[in-house]
């Protein structure tokens, strides 16, 4: 990371820009319905921590660069397992093109569980694309595919999603968005012990599990989701801001009936 920085800093002399020190914090709470996948749903309450620094430098009018580190914390009360603090790296390179912009945003880093054997790497590329309709009105799409390793590799996965929405501006410092979004790949379903016993003899079978998850059994399968929701954001000056965000959505698995999934999570922050 500090390699990365270093190459910031030589870019922004080479090009006349000037190197950008950026940081932020958040902390928040909600329900997260979603936090395991069951018969039935298995949600929980949740809080929220982030933390991010970096630095970017603008190369002419049309390219911008930026590289940085981050924390991420869920923190689950009813399926302690689940919850866990991540820490990555992560760098993104921005084009103008007129009102289209298009982003290349890779991170990596590890990732932390309340359950030791969900422990692993994590790895994201995501690509952004946006369309500047109008000063207020923004359209986006993204592809990003993103890699979790595992200690015991029922946990492991790997998953791609596609998303578009639409940005509005309502006031200076007031936005709304809202997105819509289908993702494949591969997902963890709790079912109960008593039926799951055939689906754990054969590969993606785990422990049963613990955590706000005892009596069921972990496995691992195709599945497929649809999802959609809203995002608020408020800022309250000097780099403060509140969020809020509702999604709702299913996932489709080969084991299991189709699951109903929604969340409502809030947040503030300081941006400096």
């Amino acid at each position: 990371m500090l390699a990365a920085l270093a190459a910031l800093a030589l870019l922004a002399d080479d090009s006349g820009g000037g190197l950008l020190l950026e940081g932020a914090v958040a902390a928040g709470a909600g329900y997260d319905g979603g936090a395991a996948l069951g018969p039935g749903g298995l949600g929980s309450t949740a809080g929220t921590v982030s933390a991010a620094a970096g630095a970017a430098v603008d190369l002419g009018e049309s390219m911008g660069l930026y590289a940085g580190a981050r924390l991420d914390g869920l923190y689950y009360a009813d399926v302690a397992d689940l919850s866990r603090t991540e820490v990555t790296g992560e760098a993104s390179a921005e084009v103008e093109l007129g009102r289209l912009a298009l982003a290349a945003i890779p991170s990596g880093g590890w990732a932390w569980h309340g359950d030791p054997s969900r422990d692993g790497p994590v790895w994201t590329g995501r690509l952004v694309l946006r369309f500047r309709a109008a000063e207020a009105l923004a359209l986006r799409t993204s592809y990003a595919h993103a890699s979790r390793g595992a200690a015991d590799p029922v946990y492991a996965s790997e998953w791609d999603r596609l998303t578009a929405g639409v940005e509005l501006r309502l006031a200076e410092r007031a936005f709304i968005s809202v997105w819509a979004g289908a993702g494949w790949g591969d997902e963890v379903i709790y079912v109960p012990v008593t039926t799951a016993a055939a689906a754990a003899k054969g590969p993606g079978g785990g422990r049963s599990g613990g955590g706000g998850l005892a009596g069921s059994l972990p496995v691992k399968a195709s599945a497929a989701e649809r999802k959609a929701g809203i995002d608020l954001e408020l800022g309250l000056g000097g780099g403060f801001h509140v969020e809020l965000g509702a999604t709702l959505g299913w996932v489709e698995s080969e084991v299991a009936d189709p699951i109903a999934v929604f969340s409502l999570l809030g947040q503030t922050g300081w941006r400096f």
